[in-house]
């Protein structure tokens, strides 16, 4: 039985318990979770500041032509082929985990490795940006 509050209404201290189906922009549970995985990877591209230029509708196209994603060796994951290049169309690929993991890292002048690709030099470029609107 719902509460009532004193106008008659449910009372919404309690709040609605389980899935909200009636507010769910996506109800098939595949493509549902492929959207959480595209939101997923586009937050994580700005967060290391990688240039995401992939819409909801390309991913799923790219993504449709295999069911085998996750995390194990088998599985298939996006990759960009030029990892200093953005999240497009032209630069995506499914590849095995095996193949990704075994591929050669990127490395600085000094030899070090990269932990992420394109992750400092956008930062370089964010900085010089602000600094040049600073100085105007």
């Amino acid at each position: 039985m719902t509460r009532m509050n004193r106008h008659g209404e449910p009372d919404r201290r309690y709040g609605r318990k389980g899935p909200q189906r009636a507010r769910w922009l996506i109800t098939d549970p595949w493509h549902r979770q492929l959207r959480y995985k595209f939101l997923r990877a586009r937050a994580q591209a700005k967060f290391w500041n990688q240039e995401w230029q992939l819409t909801w509708e390309q991913y799923l196209e790219i993504m449709r032509s295999n069911t085998n994603h996750g995390r194990d060796m088998d599985n298939i994951n996006l990759c960009r082929k030029d990892t200093d290049g953005a999240w497009s169309r032209d630069n995506c690929e499914l590849i095995p985990r095996r193949v990704v993991v075994k591929r050669q890292r990127h490395k600085y002048e000094d030899g070090r490795i990269r932990r992420r690709t394109n992750t400092y030099k956008n930062k370089e470029k964010n900085c010089e940006n602000e600094n040049t609107s600073v100085k105007n």
